[in-house]
């Protein structure tokens, strides 16, 4: 992935000494970042104010993309490098909800690009940085769910948003879905509305109406 800028890689990821130092080094540091298959230069791209915790969650707790997580199980950590794209800084001046409009702006940028080519070099399913934010799409439809949060996952949150969109480069029917907190940082993805439902423990049919009317369920 020649054409994702590196500011700095890490390799070895499989290494107990160099995993700690990557964490390390990227914890509390804001930016994009992409994890590449070293072999077939496959990117996934995203952006965190907090790489390091971000990349606990990808690589650790197998949490977001359901691609790269399978891809993960299937090729080992060794086959993998982390990038960190472009740092961003964050500017005390401007409010959370400024910050996280840039930092998302930011990886938009570089999402165009990875999203130019062939869906075999890329393992993201949305083209689409935190679409809450001021990115609107015919082809996504944005929603609230209000409810109270008790999943580990999702205990940090008691508001969340799910965005949604067509994917599937072998289905053109699937739906992707991203659940992101309320500054636009996904949360996690599903490839179906399908699997958003049973992770938020509510109905498929209150997924795709919330969807369809674009309305806020609340006390699901």
């Amino acid at each position: 992935m020649e054409f994702l800028h590196s500011v700095m890689d890490f390799t070895g990821l499989h290494l107990t000494e160099s995993f700690k130092a990557m964490i390390c080094t990227l914890k509390g540091v804001a930016g994009v970042y992409a994890i590449i298959h070293i072999s077939t230069g496959r990117a996934y791209v995203g952006s965190s104010a907090n790489i390091g915790l971000r990349l606990m969650s990808h690589l650790v707790y197998g949490s977001c993309n359901p691609h790269l997580q399978n891809a993960l199980a299937l090729y080992g950590l060794s086959t993998f490098m982390v990038r960190l794209v472009a740092e961003f800084i964050i500017d005390p001046a401007l409010s959370d909800e400024e910050n996280a409009a840039k930092l998302l702006a930011l990886e938009q940028y570089w999402l165009d690009l990875l999203f130019s080519l062939p869906a075999a070099f890329r393992y993201n399913f949305l083209p689409h940085a935190g679409s809450s934010l001021g990115y609107v799409h015919k082809e996504e439809t944005k929603i609230q769910i209000s409810k109270t949060l008790k999943g580990s996952t999702r205990s940090l949150e008691t508001r969340a948003k799910i965005s949604a969109g067509q994917s599937g480069a072998n289905n053109h029917k699937a739906t992707a879905v991203a659940l992101t907190d309320l500054n636009g940082f996904i949360v996690r993805e599903f490839l179906t509305q399908i699997d958003a439902a049973k992770y938020l423990k509510i109905s498929k049919a209150s997924v795709s109406l919330a969807i369809k009317r674009g309305s806020i369920v609340e006390d699901l």
